[in-house]
C-alpha cells in the first residue's frame, strides 16, 4: 500500500511525503530510519526545524513514490583547469581603490582580451600554450 504522510515543521512549512508499506505505522517508521531528510521538499526551505507528522492517509493512484535517498549527482564533463590572465594598470591612491577600479574597468564593455591559457596539473607539463580571448561585443 502507498501511504501519503503530510508533514510540518517551524514557521507552518509543510510537506507531503509517499512511502510504499503494508501500514501506516511502517511508513513511518520508514520516514524517520530510512528516508534521507534531505529528499523532502519543503513548502519554504529557509528555515529549518524539527519533522513532525500531521496526518498519515492512504495514498492515491497517481501520487508518485518519494525517493528514500538523494539521487548521486551527475558526474560533470570532464572539466579542466585554466589560468586566466588580466593585466591592467590603475592609478589610484590606496591598494584597495586600485583593486575596485581594475573590477570597475573590468566589467566595462571594450575591456581588453584576457589571455587564458590550459593549466596540466601533472608536472612533466605545467601549462598549455595561451590562447586571447576578446570578449569585447563583435570581436572575432
Amino acid at each position: 500500500m502507498k501511504w501519503k504522510i503530510r508533514l510540518a515543521r517551524d514557521m507552518a512549512q509543510e510537506a507531503f511525503v509517499v512511502i510504499e508499506a503494508p501500514t501506516s505505522e511502517e511508513a513511518k517508521a520508514i520516514l524517520w530510519h530510512d528516508m534521507d531528510p534531505d529528499v523532502i521538499r519543503w513548502s519554504d526551505d529557509d528555515v529549518v526545524g524539527d519533522r513532525e507528522v500531521r496526518e498519515v492517509y492512504l495514498a492515491d493512484d497517481k501520487d508518485e513514490l518519494t525517493p528514500l535517498e538523494m539521487l548521486p549527482a551527475p558526474k560533470p564533463k570532464a572539466l579542466r583547469t585554466y589560468r586566466v590572465t588580466w593585466v591592467i594598470e590603475v592609478e589610484a591612491d590606496t591598494p584597495l581603490n586600485a583593486g575596485r577600479r581594475a573590477r570597475f574597468y573590468q566589467t566595462q564593455p571594450g575591456t581588453t582580451p584576457f589571455e587564458v591559457s590550459e593549466v596540466c596539473l601533472c608536472a612533466a607539463q605545467r601549462c598549455g600554450p595561451p590562447v586571447t580571448i576578446d570578449l569585447t561585443p563583435n570581436a572575432n
